[in-house]
């Protein structure tokens, strides 16, 4: 089905930057080239974080606003993560008829075929369905979404019903989220300010057995944190203590389990690396791992 045959309905869009010009952000490079009936019904948010000077002049921003119902560019000189842009992303739709939130980071390659779908998927979508992701490759491999908990099999285009006691993951860049969903979950968790949301959100999709929907359309997406060079001392504390709220958070005995393993893999990776104060805090956490129980105290 086509997205100019079916009923267009209003979407928001929010897009977090960190330390980029916009002009350079292969997220709005491509949203300006969308060629889809559905931007003349789009909100867009742009927030962007820790930021030496605004970017009002920036030429890519005036093509979107040329292109979009309505666009907002807000911007902190500190690193306030995503979630508070999230949040206020939400915020914007909870008093209107925009039923639907696109999350985005700087970083995801969008398609007017994807455009055409979300179309699709909120005009026909029963309302079981809360939730729309895309298929992520890293350009040379599909990563995500995945139900595999060795994440080698990412899901196939279609239609899925997550169980509270399985695996599901993805990462944040490209949901679409239902608004009603949101509702129910009392919007985005500030605990997770930066690293873990997105396990956050699939825990309560899990939580909630979810109907979640795979797009056919591939995105392209460069992962923030996607090796044991890229990634600070300081971003590793970060995430470990993300994961440590994400236990109290979702705990169950699979995300246990994948977990352990997941930490004996990385302390591996920086011994081979020879970064050893990247695993001593890695066997640190698989020590509180292995000693912590469900409930604080």
């Amino acid at each position: 089905m086509n997205a100019f045959k079916v009923k267009l309905k209003p979407i928001q869009i929010v897009v977090v930057l960190y330390k980029i010009k916009l002009a350079d952000s292969v997220t709005l490079q491509t949203l300006s080239k969308i060629k889809s009936q559905l931007t003349k019904y789009t909100s867009l948010l742009l927030f962007e974080n820790a930021t030496n000077s605004k970017q009002t002049n920036s030429s890519v921003l005036k093509k979107l606003i040329a292109k979009y119902q309505n666009v907002k560019y807000q911007y902190t000189y500190e690193n306030s993560g995503i979630v508070k842009a999230y949040n206020l992303a939400y915020q914007q739709i909870v008093d209107t008829t925009t039923n639907w939130l696109l999350l985005l980071d700087q970083d995801t390659s969008i398609s007017t075929d994807y455009f055409d779908e979300i179309s699709n998927f909120i005009s026909i979508s029963p309302q079981n369905n809360i939730i729309l992701v895309p298929r992520l490759s890293t350009g040379k491999h599909i990563f995500a979404p995945t139900r595999d908990i060795l994440k080698r099999r990412p899901l196939t285009c279609g239609s899925y019903k997550l169980n509270p006691h399985g695996y599901f993951s993805t990462v944040n860049s490209g949901m679409l989220i239902s608004k009603q969903f949101l509702d129910s979950i009392h919007g985005f968790n500030n605990k997770f300010w930066l690293d873990g949301l997105d396990h956050w959100i699939c825990s309560k999709l899990r939580e909630k057995s979810a109907h979640v929907q795979v797009s056919n359309a591939i995105l392209v997406h460069e992962l923030s944190v996607n090796s044991s060079d890229g990634i600070s001392i300081q971003r590793l504390q970060n995430i470990l203590h993300a994961e440590q709220l994400l236990w109290f958070e979702s705990y169950n005995f699979t995300y246990k389990l994948i977990y352990f393993f997941s930490l004996l893999y990385r302390i591996i990776k920086y011994c081979a690396a020879k970064k050893w104060h990247f695993a001593l805090l890695l066997i640190k956490q698989l020590i509180w791992v292995a000693t912590k129980r469900k409930n604080h105290g």
